[in-house]
């Protein structure tokens, strides 16, 4: 009997042993993966910072940029069957397209 309570303080010894390790090499990797990360989110700041200053936006994106815009053209449709007494309070812009379409069976 005092055999098996010696193997099974053993067995639970080892496995603390074995939790205790995980955690510490665990640990450990963390703090490289942090380094490394580190090191790489550095290196990425550089190599924005010289894209930035190499890229020099082209003519022809400077016109695109400055291009006005168009407005919108608009279009609505009134059934013809449909009173226009509806549409009364309505106010539109100019450019506005309206058309009466008949109902569709």
């Amino acid at each position: 009997m005092q055999i098996i309570l010696w193997e099974i303080g053993i067995l639970a010894f080892l496995l603390w042993v074995l939790a205790v390790g995980f955690i510490l090499f665990s640990g450990i990797l963390f703090y490289r993966q942090q380094l490394i990360f580190r090191h790489i989110l550095k290196r990425l700041k550089h190599l924005e910072m010289g894209l930035e200053q190499c890229v020099v936006p082209s003519a022809e994106q400077q016109e695109v940029a400055q291009a006005p815009q168009k407005p919108q053209e608009t279009h609505l449709s009134i059934m013809k069957d449909e009173p226009i007494s509806k549409y009364e309070s309505m106010t539109l812009p100019d450019n506005v397209q309206i058309s009466f379409v008949e109902k569709d069976s």
